[in-house]
């Protein structure tokens, strides 16, 4: 490949080198690298302070402060702002971040140029669910080991008459919770390795099960095992190592029975506490999604295609063209020409109103010609839209959008001038105010934005279909393409798939809160199935009298039923609250939410209660359809 020439745009540019392939533990993400130097060409609004396009890398000396270096920054860019003749104009806000927190701590860059970007919280909330599924799995060892102690209780018996000490038993107890952890842990790295291919494609990641190369997990492994194993095992270990030789042996009930009750009845709480909080979490997660794949825009999506042009040869008068050919076709309904689908490109900066008093504002900047607002459907709220009758118009004329408007506190904008050095050098006078439209995700509100016709800026074909004969008119525009740029290729883009493409990281987070919450719930009414069919078999004889004195299936069921019902209810009451409050947090993250409703909180209690009441009554119904007969005379 060295020495080799191709072209990007209408600039040939020579191959000197080539790198290996990288791997995906990094935040940039290219296959081809240019000189800085060449972008400056390019584009000389990079030397513009307020431009934000670029990432900046340092390497400090070693023992430099990080505080240190970013004050120097901000001095150092004050001096030269002044020696530009900037000293009014707003300073950028710099600071340094470490290498290692890109990827993962960059939410907070409102527009960040890294091609790839995780999310620390998420991280966080996967990690506090797995210790949650975790201990509920514990919770399920230790309620069901100390429900069936009695079993036991013989075995400890005899082993302290011939000499064991409570702590060769505890020693015992916690191996055996050990083993019981490490059987668990392999058949757990079988499924990773089953569903991990699947996991990935859900999350967009590529985690691999390195147990060669990365040393750490294997540690992590082996942590993992000791801690579960030690949790689930240390309180059956202590407290089975407690029971005295004489009861144990004669068979008798083993002391702190109420004692390990009362827990039992704790540990279900927290189990269904967490279940509760994870289910009214996935509604709630759920039901923002679905808000933000169906709330009204303000801009039409639909039907809507879009080319990119990667060359800068493309006049005004060859869009003209370009649009007169696209529209032959009756599939085609609209064409327009901007900086991009949604009207806005990747350019921020600041302007000055030229009022009373002269105010900055940092805008978001869009290049559209005089079709793409009736294109989109976007209405105006004042004025009128551009013009090619208006000779002006393309130099000197600006349309806001109304958050524009209402951060200058402008009751009647039209007329009104600018100062946008940063796009022309006269002064621009506002025509036309648009309606508010997400031209982004609705995780971020609506900034003011400043359009303008600017032809040199355009670099977006976008065309309306007519679903009728969708086919047809891509067809069409795809020979009307080549014709026009043969050395383009052909690549739509459906600007509805796109815009809901920013949405696939909330989608990707409600489907795995919603396999966490399915499992939680599986594991604890697994609990609950074991605790049930335990104390079944303990009341048989008290069933089979009551069935005696003339009680009825429904009340045997029923009395069944009280206890563990009772304890779930708790747990919801417990849980609901809490749930309310980490959602009501969550939702604050986004500057468009719903609110917290009513039969989120009902669809809740009926789902878990549901869980829990079908989880006992396979046990309550069976033991309460028992001859008593049988159940008196086994006792």
């Amino acid at each position: 490949a060295l020495g080799k020439t191709f072209r990007f745009g209408d600039t040939p540019y020579q191959v000197t080198g080539v790198m290996e392939d990288y791997e995906h533990n990094s935040h940039l993400a290219f296959q081809v690298l240019f000189s800085y130097s060449t972008a400056e060409a390019l584009h000389p609004e990079l030397q513009h302070f307020g431009n934000n396009s670029m990432a900046t890398y340092l390497l400090l000396k070693e023992g430099s402060g990080r505080e240190q270096a970013e004050e120097n920054i901000r001095t150092l860019v004050d001096e030269q702002m002044n020696q530009m003749g900037l000293e009014d104009a707003p300073r950028p806000q710099m600071y340094l971040q470490p290498m290692q927190d890109i990827y993962l701590k960059s939410q907070h860059i409102k527009f960040s140029i890294y091609n790839a970007r995780g999310a620390i919280s998420q991280v966080y909330v996967f990690s506090a669910v797995a210790i949650l599924i975790l201990l509920i799995a514990c919770i399920n060892f230790i309620n069901l080991s100390t429900a069936r102690s009695a079993k036991r209780s013989l075995e400890v018996g005899i082993r302290k008459v011939v000499g064991a000490r409570p702590m060769d038993l505890v020693t015992q107890f916690l191996g055996e919770s050990i083993i019981i952890t490490f059987l668990a842990l392999v058949v757990s790295i079988g499924l990773v390795e089953i569903f991990l291919p699947e996991f990935n494609a859900l999350l967009g990641t590529a985690l691999n099960l390195d147990f060669l190369g990365n040393w750490i997990f294997n540690v992590g492994l082996l942590g993992l095992l000791l801690v579960v194993g030690f949790i689930a095992g240390i309180y059956p270990a202590l407290y089975m190592s407690r029971f005295k030789p004489v009861f144990a042996i004669g068979g008798k009930s083993p002391a702190g029975k109420n004692t390990t009750g009362t827990l039992r009845k704790v540990l279900v709480i927290f189990q269904f506490t967490i279940s509760t909080l994870l289910v009214f979490s996935t509604l709630t997660i759920y039901n923002q999604w679905v808000f933000m794949r169906s709330k009204d825009l303000g801009i039409n999506y639909e039907d809507v295609v879009s080319l990119r042009v990667y060359q800068s040869a493309t006049e005004e008068g060859s869009f003209v063209g370009l649009k007169a050919d696209l529209l032959t076709h009756p599939g085609v309904k609209g064409v327009a020409v901007a900086s991009g689908a949604n009207g806005v490109g990747f350019s921020q900066g600041p302007v000055t109103a030229l009022d009373s008093v002269d105010v900055e504002l940092m805008v978001r900047f869009g290049f559209v010609d005089e079709n793409y607002f009736p294109l989109m459907e976007v209405p105006f709220a004042f004025g009128r839209n551009f013009n090619r009758e208006y000779r002006t118009d393309e130099t000197r004329a600006v349309i806001l959008n109304q958050a524009a408007v209402n951060a200058l506190n402008w009751s009647d904008p039209i007329g009104k001038q600018f100062r946008a050095e940063y796009v022309a050098e006269e002064p621009m006078t506002v025509v036309g105010v648009v309606q508010d439209y997400n031209y982004f995700s609705l995780d971020n509100a609506i900034e003011p934005a400043f359009y303008i016709w600017l032809p040199e800026r355009f670099n977006t074909v976008v065309v309306k279909l007519n679903p009728n004969n969708r086919e047809e008119a891509l067809a069409h525009l795809e020979t009307i393409w080549k014709s026009t740029f043969q050395d383009l290729p052909f690549e739509p883009e459906f600007a509805r798939e796109s815009i809901m493409s920013q949405y696939d990281g909330n989608s990707n987070v409600m489907k795995v809160v919603t396999y966490f919450a399915i499992l939680c719930i599986i594991i604890s009414a697994l609990g609950l199935y074991g605790l049930a069919a335990f104390v079944a078999e303990q009341k048989r004889r008290e069933i089979g009298i009551r069935k005696v004195l003339g009680d009825t299936v429904s009340g045997v069921i029923v009395f069944l039923q009280k206890d563990f019902m009772k304890t779930v209810g708790i747990a919801i009451l417990i849980a609901l609250p809490l749930a309310w409050y980490i959602m009501d947090r969550y939702l604050d993250n986004f500057a468009y939410r719903i609110g917290q409703s009513w039969w989120h909180f009902a669809l809740t209690f009926a789902g878990v209660v549901g869980v829990a009441f079908l989880t006992i009554f396979y046990h309550a119904y069976k033991a309460a359809v028992a001859n008593p007969v049988d159940s008196i005379k086994t006792e």
